[in-house]
């Protein structure tokens, strides 16, 4: 559904992700979303390193454009990557979602705030609960960062 809007996140994870702002009093038109990939792999299987490597430079210049304050990885992928990119470690979603680290990209600051995809409520309606938790610690940044 992605590849034939243009647009990432609006098949059944994209509407996780609205309830998920939904909880936090955001809409879908109030925050940037991107996705780390331009494209769905064939059968909608992981991303294999080579498709990631050719995807991220637009990745960049959008945020090179948008300039946000604050990135939200959703899932492995995107985590991996922004992890790798600012030398923060191993990523391991499990050990990070929901904190948040402050990152220096070209002397801007601004936080990277790692989460669970909004797919694996699709495999496990419980874990909406979590997420929802993980959304209201994004939430108390967000909060934070508009005071600031």
């Amino acid at each position: 559904m992605e590849d034939e809007t243009g647009q990432p996140f609006v098949g059944r994870a994209g509407q996780i992700l609205e309830r998920l702002f939904d909880a936090i009093g955001l809409r879908r038109q109030d925050v940037y979303i991107t996705s780390i990939l331009k494209c769905r792999p064939l059968k909608n299987r992981n991303p294999n390193p080579s498709e990631i490597k050719a995807c991220t430079p637009f990745l960049e210049e959008q945020l090179r454009i948008v300039r946000p304050k604050i990135i939200v990885p959703l899932g492995h992928y995107a985590g991996t990557y922004f992890f790798n990119k600012y030398a923060l470690g191993k990523f391991k979603i499990s050990d990070v979602h929901a904190r948040f680290f402050q990152i220096r990209p070209n002397k801007r600051s601004l936080y990277l705030v790692p989460q669970y995809h909004p797919a694996v409520v699709l495999y496990n309606v419980k874990d909406f609960a979590q997420l929802t938790k993980d959304f209201k610690v994004l939430k108390r940044v967000l909060d934070n960062k508009h005071r600031s």
